[in-house]
């Protein structure tokens, strides 16, 4: 148990907003996946094949691994906030309108839906560490 303690001692010194940091991607990847997964029984509920469903999702995955190396080098000419905010925008807007496009069956909205919401993301994940780096203390 002291161990433990010793580990947990440590998570005292980190900062307050280092630490929300943590936390909202935390709930954000516990948002995504719960929204995968009934977006996945909701476009199976509107006649699509398991194949279809699983190609839409993989064009979200492609974006955030396309874009990842080139967003890692932009952020270090710009500044960070920006993609946070751009990212807690778009991700929500998205995912209706995604829900939308399949319920109407509009594929290519759809495909763009899902490209948009890697991007999203890609905004946030990218950008954490970043953050991190730049706004802790160096100890």
């Amino acid at each position: 148990m002291p161990f433990l303690q010793q580990i947990f001692q440590r998570y005292k010194l980190v900062e307050k907003h280092i630490i929300y940091l943590v936390l909202a991607e935390f709930f954000l990847q516990m948002v995504n996946s719960s929204f995968f997964l009934l977006f996945n029984y909701h476009m199976a509920a509107n006649g699509y094949h398991d194949y279809e469903i699983a190609e839409t999702i993989s064009v979200r995955f492609l974006m955030v691994m396309l874009l990842g190396l080139p967003l890692g080098f932009l952020l270090k000419r710009v500044k960070i906030k920006p993609f946070f905010y751009a990212a807690s925008i778009t991700v929500p807007i998205v995912s209706l309108i995604v829900i939308y496009a399949v319920y109407h069956h509009i594929i290519w909205l759809i495909y763009a839906g899902m490209m948009t919401w890697g991007i999203g993301f890609a905004f946030f994940q990218v950008a954490g560490l970043p953050f991190i780096l730049l706004y802790a203390k160096k100890e």
